[in-house]
C-alpha cells in the first residue's frame, strides 16, 4: 500500500489531466528501477508528440514513453497516488506522483510531469489488471495556431519570390487602344519543413492577380514579349497578361502574389493556415497616339 501524501493544491491539476489511457500495443519496458517496486519511477527516454485541437486552435505537446515493445497485452496508466485506482486513475495527485526527473523541451522550457503506474492484462481478458511498471510521463507546452502561422510566414518569406512587375513597352509610357504587356516572375509550389514551434511541413501554392486601373483586371504571371507571339486584347489565351486602355491618363498597376498555405502535422493531417500575400505596384502613363503626315 502506498503512503498517502496528498497535496490538496494539486487537485485542480489532476482534474485537467486526460483520463485513463487504454491501448493494445505497448508495454512499459524502460529502466528497471520501477520493476517489482514502487519507490522509484523509471526514467524512460521521451519524445514530444504533438496533437492539434481545432476547437481551441492550439497544438498540444506530450512526451510519450519511449523504449516500449509490442506484445499481446493492453495497458492502462494510473497516477501514482494511494487514492487512485485502475478504474479512477486521476482523482488526486500526491508528491510522489509529480516527483519526476527534470526534463526540458526543444525550447528549453521545463516539461510538466506525472509519475504513473502502468497496469496490464491480456487483450480481451476480463481478469483483474496487474501492475507492470512505474514510469514518468512528461507533458509539453501548448502552442497556438498563430505561432505556427508566424513561423510559416517567416519560412515562406525566406524561400519564395515576391512579385516584381515588368511592363512592355518599357519606360513608364504606353498608348491607348493597343495591348500593354505585363509580367512577373513565375512561382512554383513550395514545400518547406519546419521544426519550431511545432515540427511539420508547410506547403505554399502561388497564384497571381492583377489590377490595371480603369476597372481592368488579370490573372497569371504572364510572359515577357515573344516576337513569334503577337499580343492581342485577350492575351493570346493566357500566354500574355495584357491591358488595353481606352482613356489616356496615369494608371496604377498592382500585381498580387497570394500563397495559399497548409501545414501538415505528423499523425494529425493537414491544417489550413491564413494566406500570405505580397504585392508590387507601378505607375504607367497612357497617352493618345498622334497622327503624323508622311510625304511619299
Amino acid at each position: 500500500m502506498r503512503a498517502r501524501h496528498l497535496v490538496s493544491a494539486m487537485v485542480a491539476l489532476a482534474l485537467s489531466l486526460p483520463g485513463a489511457v487504454v491501448g493494445t500495443a505497448n508495454a512499459a519496458v524502460c529502466s528497471s528501477s520501477g520493476l517489482g517496486g514502487n519507490t522509484n519511477a523509471a526514467t524512460c527516454p521521451g519524445f514530444l508528440k504533438w496533437t492539434y485541437d481545432p476547437r481551441s486552435h492550439e497544438f498540444h505537446g506530450e512526451s510519450a514513453l519511449a523504449g516500449l515493445q509490442r506484445d499481446l497485452y493492453e495497458y492502462r496508466e494510473v497516477a501514482d497516488c494511494d487514492s487512485n485506482t485502475v478504474d479512477t486513475p486521476f482523482e488526486a495527485l500526491c508528491m510522489r506522483a509529480i516527483s519526476c526527473p527534470v526534463r526540458v523541451d526543444s525550447n528549453g522550457d521545463r516539461l510538466a510531469s506525472l509519475r504513473i503506474v502502468v497496469y496490464r492484462r491480456a487483450i480481451g481478458s476480463t481478469a483483474p489488471w496487474l501492475e507492470a511498471q512505474t514510469a514518468c510521463r512528461y507533458y509539453g507546452r501548448t502552442v497556438t495556431l498563430a505561432e505556427v502561422q508566424t513561423a510559416a510566414r517567416q519560412g515562406i518569406e525566406r524561400h519564395v519570390g515576391h512579385p516584381s512587375i515588368s511592363v512592355q513597352p518599357p519606360g513608364g509610357q504606353t498608348l491607348v487602344n493597343i495591348p500593354t504587356i505585363f509580367s512577373a516572375a513565375e512561382q512554383r509550389t513550395t514545400t518547406l519543413p519546419i521544426t519550431a514551434p511545432v515540427p511539420g511541413q508547410i506547403k505554399a501554392v502561388p497564384s497571381y492577380s492583377w489590377t490595371f486601373g480603369d476597372g481592368l483586371t488579370g490573372t497569371g504571371s504572364g510572359h515577357p514579349f515573344t516576337p513569334s507571339i503577337v499580343p492581342n486584347e485577350t492575351g493570346n489565351n493566357g500566354y500574355y497578361v495584357v491591358a488595353v486602355y481606352r482613356q489616356p491618363g496615369t494608371k496604377s498597376i498592382t500585381a498580387t502574389l497570394r500563397w495559399d498555405v497548409t501545414f501538415t502535422l505528423q499523425g494529425f493531417g493537414t491544417i489550413t493556415l491564413a494566406p500570405i500575400v505580397f504585392t508590387d505596384t507601378v505607375q504607367l502613363n497612357a497617352r493618345t497616339a498622334r497622327a503624323v503626315l508622311v510625304n511619299h
